[in-house]
């Protein structure tokens, strides 16, 4: 900056044509040069090379108090993920209404990725980062934003995170299943691998197996959240991985086929034990408290309300949550005999409505779950004061899912976006709520785009996503109500 009182007494940010900037100034700023100095606060240990970026303290002053806190809560870095995306900030600033449009609208986008940065801070978010901050420098790629995930999930995380660590864990499951065949072999007859070719075979069949893993697209799918059918893919992977083996070893007559082959089944079956494990913990551990006579129980008792959509879609999510070992569905009442004794979901239908008392008293049932919505209101009031005469805690769920994807099925413009505006209404007065709705064209833009969003969480099993913005959704409906209520 020119050296004058002016340059100190200005706005707290330069814009794109600051007359406080030198022109070598200018040129420093725009080829990120004068970054390099804060390598000697890296060295001295008052930053890091990832990290919020430093700002001026009269801004922070402005910050809101848990974002500053948590922002503030680390060490200030040189990139960061608000440095790659607003890397040309001065030219979104014009000199008439600089400070307005800096802490208005650029400020909270910077807070927000500062704030995604320290919650999601890893080793290989930061070099992702230092990459992208690297390649945006080229006169080519200066215009280029990577999307947001690329940031967080960027290619190096993605490899270390996925290909690395199952890498590693399948070379392991491929040495033990190497070595478990060829002992088994060597009982029947003379056969000798040895330990480095049953680390060669092993280090070969996770390198192939996790090759064509990749194109499959096994790195895309969450293991935590599974599908029985995802075993396919794992099945597949497997089934050409051995062949290509296979393949190759017609050629170097390194070991016979039978091996070869019971080591890939092994090894199989070892993959679907580690991608599969948390849930056939957790199912062992479920069943041996359900089933286990006497002693103290460890899990919170559940009874479900009905054995229809929304009561099966209940176990579903208890049961492949995080909290799956927390809580135990003893069984669900539903008033079709039909049902009666059929399992859903691990669960038996124990009786109807009339015996909810009875089920609640002899298996100590902590929490009833409300799951029925296909019924007149007197009725649901009648069976919901059967369930609160019980000592056990009432936890209705209302039928969102069923609502709301009759809603997305539409595009939402004309007659049909008037149609969605009146199933969301049916659905909050259905639940007790008659407030007026004059307001909700203006959030319902808002609202459609977070259904779409959980509809996408729905069909990709992403339970805690699904949870969270159920949350919001309700969240965003209480306040449109209350604002609604204050304006009457």
């Amino acid at each position: 900056m020119h050296e004058q009182p002016s340059s100190y007494h200005g706005p707290k940010v330069t814009g794109e044509n600051d007359p406080r900037l030198t022109r070598v100034g200018a040129w420093l700023r725009d080829t990120k040069l004068n970054e390099f100095p804060q390598l000697w606060n890296v060295l001295i240990g008052e930053m890091s090379l990832v990290g919020p970026r430093p700002e001026d303290p009269d801004i922070v002053e402005s910050w809101p108090e848990d974002k500053a806190e948590e922002i503030l809560s680390i060490r200030p870095g040189i990139t960061s993920p608000a440095s790659v995306l607003f890397r040309d900030e001065e030219t979104m600033l014009p000199n008439e209404t600089l400070m307005e449009t800096y802490l208005g609208i650029i400020q909270p986008d910077k807070l927000r990725l500062d704030q995604l940065y320290v919650r999601n801070r890893s080793l290989w978010v930061d070099i992702d980062i230092l990459l992208w901050t690297f390649l945006v420098l080229f006169p080519g790629l200066a215009k280029f934003k990577p999307p947001e995930r690329l940031l967080f999930r960027g290619l190096i995380f993605r490899g270390a995170d996925y290909f690395l660590r199952w890498f590693i864990i399948d070379f392991f499951i491929a040495l033990v299943a190497v070595s478990s065949s060829a002992l088994f072999w060597r009982t029947l007859g003379p056969f000798h691998v040895g330990f480095w070719r049953s680390i060669g075979e092993a280090v070969e069949f996770a390198v192939v197996f996790t090759l064509v893993g990749a194109v499959i697209g096994i790195q895309k799918i969450q293991w935590t959240k599974a599908s029985p059918a995802d075993v396919l893919d794992l099945a597949v992977s497997t089934v050409i991985s051995t062949g290509i083996l296979l393949f190759v070893n017609l050629f170097q007559h390194r070991l016979p086929a039978i091996p070869i082959i019971s080591g890939a089944v092994l090894s199989f079956l070892g993959m679907v034990i580690a991608r599969y494990r948390y849930r056939l913990i957790t199912g062992l551990a479920s069943r041996w408290l359900k089933y286990r006579k006497g002693g103290k129980v460890f899990q919170e008792r559940l009874l479900i309300i009905g054995s229809g959509d929304a009561g099966s879609y209940a176990a579903w999510m208890l049961s492949n949550s995080k909290e799956a070992l927390k809580f135990n569905v003893i069984g669900y009442v539903d008033d079709d005999f039909e049902k009666h004794g059929v399992r859903y979901r691990g669960a038996k239908v124990l009786g109807t409505t009339k015996d909810i008392e009875k089920i609640v008293q002899e298996n100590d049932v902590g929490i009833i779950i409300f799951a029925i919505h296909k019924i007149s209101e007197q009725r649901k009031a009648e069976i919901l004061e059967v369930c609160r005469n019980t000592n056990a805690q009432v936890v209705i769920l209302p039928d969102v899912i069923g609502t709301l994807s009759e809603i997305v099925d539409h595009d939402g413009d004309g007659d049909e976006a008037d149609a969605q505006s009146k199933k969301l209404e049916a659905y909050i007065t259905s639940n007790g709520r008659e407030e007026s709705l004059s307001s909700f064209a203006k959030d319902k833009s808002d609202i459609l785009a977070l259904i779409k969003e959980l509809q996408q969480n729905l069909e990709q099993s992403e339970i805690e996503k699904c949870f969270e913005n159920i949350s919001m959704l309700e969240n965003m409906i209480k306040q449109h109500l209350t604002e609604n209520t204050h304006d009457q």
